[in-house]
C-alpha cells in the first residue's frame, strides 16, 4: 500500500473512461477524525453552550460515531485523490467521480474513481520553440516614466480636492507640490527621494512582468499552433462557459445588468461565444499541452506550496472543498513550473 495510505485493487480503461477500485488503510481514515469532529463541533448547536464550544462527548451523542467516521472518510478521500492522480500520472478531462463501495469502521475503505481521459496530442519540439523565441528585454524605468506617473498622481490629487469642495475641475489649475507631506499620504515613504526610488523599482518590476508575459505568450502560442490532435468539443464548450461567466461577473461588478449590456451592444450570448471560439480553442490546447509537457519533463507542483496555497484559499472560504481546491492549486502551480522550465531552456 503506497505510503501506507492506499492500494489499487483494480484498474480498467474502456472508451476513454478510466476506472480505479482503490482501498484506503483504516489508519489513514483515523488521521482525519479530529478534523471531522471539529467540523461537527463548529456546526452543531447544543443548548447551554456557545456554538463551537460544546464538549466532544455531547457532540458524539448528538451526531453519532458513524457520522464522524463518514466525514473522516470523505476528508481522507479529499486528501488522497490528488495524490493518486499525481502518482498514477492520470491526465483526465474532468474531476473524478467517486463512489464508496465499502465503509465499515476499523476496516479498509474501498471506493471507485472514474475519469474521462484527456485525448492524445502530439507536441512539437517545445524546447527548440522556447529557445528560438526572442529573450527577455528587461528595461529599467526611465526618468520620464517616473515623472509622468508623478504628474498623474498630482493631477488626481488636484481633482479629488476640487471634487471634495464641490468645485468644477480645472485642468489648468496648478498641481499640488510633490513634497514629503504629499508622498507620506501615498504610503509608507520616508520622503520624496524614498518615494521616487520605490516608484522607479515598481515601474521597472511591472515592465519586467509585462515582458515576461509577452515572452510566455509567444512561446505557448507557437507551441499550441504546432500541437497536433483533436480538440474535444466538450472542452471548448466548457471553456466558453467559463469565459462567459467571467465576462458576466466583470460587467455586473460595474453595476450594469448583463442582459442590459447585451441589448446595448446588440448581441446575444451565442454571438459572444462565436466571437470567442478561437480563443477558447487556444485555451483548451494550452490546457492540454502544458500537462503533457509536465508529464514528459517530470515536472510537478511543490507539495508544501500546494498545501500553503490551499490553506490560504480556505482562510477566505472555509467551506470550499479540499479536493477541488487542491486540484485547482496543483494545476496552477504545475503550469507555472512548466512556464519557468520553458523560460529557462538555453
Amino acid at each position: 500500500m503506497s505510503k501506507n495510505k492506499y492500494k489499487i485493487l483494480n484498474k480498467e480503461e474502456k472508451n476513454s473512461e478510466l476506472t480505479f477500485e482503490i482501498e484506503i488503510a483504516p489508519e489513514f481514515i483515523e488521521l482525519h477524525r479530529d478534523q471531522a469532529l471539529l467540523d461537527f463541533k463548529a456546526d452543531v448547536e447544543i443548548q447551554g453552550f456557545r456554538k463551537g464550544h460544546a464538549p466532544e462527548k455531547m457532540i458524539l451523542e448528538r451526531v453519532g460515531e458513524m457520522a464522524i467516521y463518514e466525514k473522516s472518510t470523505y476528508k481522507a478521500l479529499n486528501n488522497i485523490i490528488p495524490i493518486i492522480v499525481a502518482e498514477e500520472k492520470i491526465n483526465a478531462l474532468n474531476q473524478p467521480s467517486i463512489s464508496i463501495t465499502k465503509l465499515a469502521p476499523g476496516n479498509p475503505v474501498t471506493f471507485k474513481m472514474t475519469m474521462i481521459l484527456m485525448p492524445e496530442i502530439t507536441l512539437p519540439d517545445y524546447k527548440k520553440i522556447a529557445k528560438d523565441i526572442s529573450p527577455l528585454k528587461v528595461e529599467e524605468a526611465t526618468e520620464k516614466e517616473v515623472d509622468d506617473y508623478i504628474d498623474y498622481l498630482r493631477k488626481q490629487r488636484r481633482d479629488s480636492i476640487a471634487m471634495a469642495k464641490n468645485e468644477k475641475i480645472d485642468n489648468e489649475a496648478p498641481l499640488p507640490e510633490l513634497d514629503d507631506t504629499f508622498v507620506k499620504t501615498l504610503g509608507d515613504f520616508k520622503d520624496v527621494d524614498d518615494f521616487k526610488k520605490q516608484l522607479k523599482e515598481n515601474i521597472s518590476s511591472a515592465k519586467k512582468q509585462k515582458e515576461q508575459e509577452r515572452r510566455r505568450l509567444e512561446i505557448i502560442e507557437k507551441i499550441i499552433s504546432e500541437t497536433k490532435g483533436d480538440i474535444p468539443k466538450m472542452l471548448v464548450d466548457q471553456e466558453l462557459e467559463i469565459m462567459l461567466n467571467k465576462f458576466r461577473h466583470d460587467i455586473e461588478s460595474m453595476r450594469m445588468g448583463f442582459d442590459d449590456y447585451l441589448k446595448e451592444i446588440k448581441k446575444t450570448e451565442e454571438d459572444l461565444k462565436k466571437e470567442w471560439k478561437v480563443d477558447a480553442e487556444k485555451r483548451v490546447k494550452m490546457n492540454m499541452a502544458l500537462p503533457k509537457i509536465a508529464e514528459q519533463e517530470n515536472i510537478t507542483a511543490d507539495k508544501d506550496e500546494v498545501k500553503k496555497e490551499v490553506s490560504h484559499i480556505k482562510e477566505h472560504d472555509s467551506k470550499i472543498d479540499d479536493f477541488h481546491a487542491t486540484m485547482y492549486v496543483t494545476k496552477v502551480l504545475t503550469n507555472e513550473a512548466v512556464f519557468k522550465f520553458l523560460e529557462g531552456v538555453k
